[in-house]
């Protein structure tokens, strides 16, 4: 997962950068722009391509997890935006409310997983993307009000990646 590696890189930027005293909104722009570029036109291809890629790798036997497959490859787009930020705010010394929001997402996933449980392997794949939409978004709000980032700023420094996705899936569908 190549968010998890550049988050792994991007908390010690973002403390070096807080550490002598600089603002590091251009820094995590920078990445966020960077790591979805590489990140999200990759999520869309497999979200489209599911059928084809579980039939290569897994063969006939496996072809009914292509939606789930689906849905799990948005999830991992979604997660690609939704990283940073928490290394953004332990960067800044708001550890407590990196804290909160975790537990917030966590308790929406228990409950989102328990109810859709009861329905099936792809409600639940599409339960965690709800959840993770609804608290990528959250967790953009908190942290660009945290830090003074404006949500034009954000959209700015995504524009490129999603502007990625939106080709390859042209591409592919």
């Amino acid at each position: 997962m190549i968010y998890r590696v550049a988050s792994d890189v991007l908390l010690p930027a973002f403390s070096r950068v807080t550490a002598a005293g600089e603002n590091p909104k251009g820094v995590y722009l920078a990445a966020a722009r960077y790591v979805g570029s590489a990140t999200l036109p990759v999520s869309c291809g497999l979200a489209i391509m599911a059928k084809p890629f579980v039939l290569l790798f897994f063969g006939e036997k496996w072809v009914e997890a292509a939606p789930i497959v689906s849905a799990l490859a948005i999830l991992t787009g979604l997660r690609a935006f939704s990283a940073h930020p928490g290394d953004l705010l332990k960067a800044t010394g708001r550890v407590g409310l990196v804290a909160r929001l975790g537990f917030l997402r966590v308790t929406l996933i228990v409950i989102a997983v328990m109810i859709a449980a009861r329905h099936s392997a792809l409600a639940v794949a599409v339960a965690l993307v709800i959840v993770d939409g609804i608290a990528t978004l959250v967790t953009f709000s908190v942290t660009s009000r945290a830090i003074g980032i404006r949500v034009s700023e954000v959209r700015r420094a995504f524009t490129p990646s999603l502007t990625a996705a939106a080709a390859m899936s042209a591409v592919l569908v």
